[in-house]
């Protein structure tokens, strides 16, 4: 992404240029503060006000919120409007993705530390309390809570990022975590190695956020505590055209973890991965005999699969379909 911002302007309300895209933004906060909130490429007018609602309930109250708005629309920006903080900054933004959206909150952030809270997340009082207080007082990278039914992976142990990340794909494969409203990350670590996220991704955005980034964090931590919950999503009906365009997407993803992972020291564990997304996509389809292109892929790459159970290889060899079905009734527990 092209750096161009103007820092010069009026600080409360401008329009200027990124690269080649317009942005409008009202910036309240001017000092520096301990954690920047990033609630970017919201679609639900309700869960951000119900977000806000959330960290202005917070125990922990050194932080600003930096909202990006990427809708057509003024629904965002009217919500916005109505809530009298000086904690909020507004950034309305038209062109790009949703990780375009993140980045651009990452260029204005003035925080020590990030965090970014999606959209169907429910946070306790404590949330930012636990994030800072861990990470702050043990210099840490990164910092992620417990999710709701899920075991410490960690048990309260530092770790490196990629030693993190080879445990959490051993122990969870295709349930893997992308919400990253568990982590808190140091800002001048993600400036210090350039890691931001993949603006033409259109899926999986935070995985691959989560892969890079943890693969450079030399310090880690995982707070056996709770600190938010996951919101059950309404499940639409998604036609043939839908599943077919997640399908490319999820196939985009999935072939940037494949350059990702070459040459890593932990790249069975990455091939793990990779094989697990080939069954995500196997398992959108209803009829999933058909899909002869993704079975064939699947069976490609067997070898993926070394590290995984006995159990797991065994049901796989029988036949990907039996398997597939398998991780869907597990699924729906």
């Amino acid at each position: 992404m092209v750096k161009t911002l103007d820092r010069t302007k009026d600080i409360f309300l401008d329009t200027m240029l990124l690269g080649n895209e317009i942005l409008t933004k009202k910036i309240k906060t001017t000092n520096k503060t301990k954690i920047t909130v990033i609630l970017a490429a919201y679609r639900s007018v309700s869960r951000l006000e119900s977000v806000i609602e959330d960290l202005f309930n917070q125990s922990f109250q050194e932080f600003e919120i930096i909202v990006v708005d990427d809708l057509s629309d003024s629904e965002i920006e009217e919500a916005v409007a109505g809530v009298d903080n000086n904690k909020i900054n507004y950034i309305k933004k038209q062109l790009g993705s949703n990780s375009s959206a993140k980045n651009c909150a990452l260029e204005f952030a003035k925080g020590e530390y990030v965090v970014f809270v999606e959209e169907n997340s429910k946070l306790k009082s404590t949330y930012l309390e636990l994030l800072f207080d861990e990470i702050s007082q043990k210099n840490l990278d990164i910092t992620m809570l417990t999710r709701v039914g899920y075991p410490s992976i960690l048990d309260g142990r530092i770790s490196s990022g990629q030693k993190y990340l080879v445990e959490e794909i051993k122990r969870l494969k295709s349930d893997l975590n992308y919400n990253i409203t568990a982590c808190i990350f140091k800002k001048k670590f993600l400036d210090i190695y350039n890691v931001r996220f993949q603006e033409d991704m259109l899926a999986l955005e935070n995985l691959y956020f989560k892969l890079r980034v943890f693969d450079v964090a030399g310090k880690v931590s995982q707070i056996a505590k709770i600190g938010y919950k996951d919101l059950e999503e309404n499940k639409s009906v998604r036609n043939n055209a839908m599943v077919e365009a997640s399908t490319r997407r999820i196939m985009i993803a999935f072939n940037k973890i494949e350059e990702f992972k070459q040459d890593k020291k932990y790249e069975d564990s990455l091939n793990l991965l990779c094989g697990y997304l080939l069954f995500d996509v196997l398992r959108m389809h209803e009829n999933m005999s058909e899909e002869i292109e993704i079975l064939e892929l699947i069976k490609s790459r067997k070898d993926y699969f070394d590290s995984d159970t006995f159990i797991n290889k065994t049901m796989m060899a029988m036949s990907p379909i039996v398997f597939a079905n398998h991780l869907n009734r597990k699924d729906r527990r």
